[in-house]
C-alpha cells in the first residue's frame, strides 16, 4: 500500500514536470520564431534599402544584428 502511494506521488509530480517541460519548450520555440519572423522582416527591408535605424525602430533588432544581414 505505501508502495502504491509512492509510485502514484511520483507519477503525479512526473506529470507536472514533463507539462512544465513542454510549457517552456513551446515559449523558447514561440520566442524563436518571433525572432527568426523580425530578422526576415528586417532583410526585406534592408534589401529594399531602408536604413538601419529605420529597421531597428521597426523590429527592436540592434543595429549591429542589421548591418550583418
Amino acid at each position: 500500500m505505501k508502495a502504491e502511494k509512492t509510485v502514484n506521488k511520483v507519477s503525479r509530480e512526473y506529470k507536472k514536470f514533463a507539462r512544465n517541460m513542454a510549457i517552456m519548450k513551446n515559449s523558447r520555440d514561440r520566442a524563436s520564431d518571433i525572432y527568426n519572423a523580425r530578422l526576415e522582416i528586417a532583410r526585406k527591408m534592408k534589401n529594399a534599402g531602408d536604413s538601419a535605424e529605420k529597421i531597428n525602430a521597426i523590429t527592436d533588432l540592434p543595429v549591429e544584428t542589421i548591418e550583418k544581414l
